[in-house]
């Protein structure tokens, strides 16, 4: 694995797991928060996962190029 796959991995698991974060603030809390925190929670966690699918695509297809 090169280097640059390494740091796309470790992207990657830090984009999920903030993502992670967020969900589950949101699921221990969202009684407590006012609608216009959890839409802002809800777009962090939709960008967030969003850049995780589009890496790892990325990572797929350069998989399917090198393999």
């Amino acid at each position: 694995m090169t280097k640059q796959e390494i740091k796309q991995l470790n992207d990657i698991l830090q984009k999920s797991q903030q993502a992670s974060a967020i969900a589950r603030a949101m699921y221990h809390s969202w009684l407590e928060l006012p609608g216009c925190e959890i839409e802002l929670l809800i777009g962090m966690f939709s960008e967030y996962s969003d850049s995780v699918t589009e890496c790892l695509i990325n990572l797929s297809g350069e998989a399917v190029r090198h393999g």
